[in-house]
């Protein structure tokens, strides 16, 4: 059985992977540090969650078309077990997240 993902999630993948990269090639001055490093992380971060998100919806979508009509309800516990490790992993990275997004918008109030 072949399974596509949706699109949107290649998108999204590949902006947080070019964010990343280009984290990685910046050219380690003080305005990459205090500004540009701070946006990119959280756009690269927010690209992941979104692409992780939307695999997960596509993948439990068109699980749920797939299966028989008596077997639909028992895949439930499947899709919550499923949803579990993007659930830590956006635990996890949530105060990262939330300090980006203060450290930024409220660089980007004062300045």
């Amino acid at each position: 059985m072949c399974s596509q993902s949706h699109p949107s999630s290649r998108l999204f993948s590949v902006t947080a992977m070019v964010m990343f990269l280009s984290i990685l090639t910046s050219r380690y001055q003080e305005r990459d540090f205090g500004i540009d490093l701070p946006r990119k992380l959280l756009l690269g971060l927010t690209s992941l969650f979104v692409s992780i998100a939307s695999v997960l919806v596509s993948f439990c979508a068109g699980h749920f078309f797939i299966l028989k009509d008596k077997l639909k309800y028992a895949a439930f516990p499947v899709y919550a077990v499923t949803g579990l490790p993007v659930t830590l992993f956006a635990i996890a990275l949530f105060p990262l997240y939330h300090d980006l997004a203060w450290a930024l918008f409220k660089k980007g109030v004062t300045a």
